[in-house]
């Protein structure tokens, strides 16, 4: 892998040879004047940039004519890009399959807790109804089988539509 150096050195000298380049530009477009020193600048500043980029780069011509170039430096970025590509859409996969197996366990839940729910108001209405043919039968006092259904009335229930807005929030 290209050391910090390598790469520092890379970017100086074709921001360098950039800056050179361009202040003769300036310098001609604003004077209409070249030079020796405006000469020096180009010369330089083409140095520079062909310097950092031909130190990363490998070009060969063969005999039968055939031309291969390779940069070894944005081979090795390109190569970089693939490896963090690629574990990005690992961990995007590990990720789908947690979502749903969380999804699958939570329908799991809702279904349960609909089944309970609804076994808590069936007990809840025989209770009710118990509370009345005891009433009837005057095996208890009215006022206790009120107590009753005034307490069957206090205890925690399921909001069965509650439930079900909350299911179709998670599933959009």
């Amino acid at each position: 892998m290209e050391s910090q150096v390598q790469q520092h050195a890379f970017l100086v000298g074709f921001v360098m040879g950039s800056v050179m380049i361009v202040s003769v530009c300036i310098g001609h477009l604003r004077n209409h004047t070249f030079g020796l020193g405006g000469s020096a600048l180009t010369v330089g500043g083409v140095l520079l940039i062909a310097l950092s980029v031909w130190t990363n780069a490998t070009i060969s011509v063969d005999a039968a004519g055939g031309f291969k170039a390779q940069f070894a430096s944005l081979e090795r970025q390109v190569e970089s890009v693939k490896q963090v590509t690629e574990a990005n859409s690992q961990q995007l996969h590990r990720v789908d399959q947690s979502v749903k197996q969380v999804s699958e366990v939570s329908e799991t839940v809702t279904q349960e807790l609909k089944k309970v729910g609804q076994a808590q108001n069936v007990n809840r209405e025989q209770v009710s109804q118990l509370s009345v043919a005891l009433e009837r039968g005057h095996l208890v006092t009215p006022s206790a089988a009120e107590r009753l259904r005034n307490d069957l009335r206090k205890a925690p229930s399921l909001d069965f539509q509650r439930l079900e807005s909350l299911q179709q929030l998670r599933l959009q």
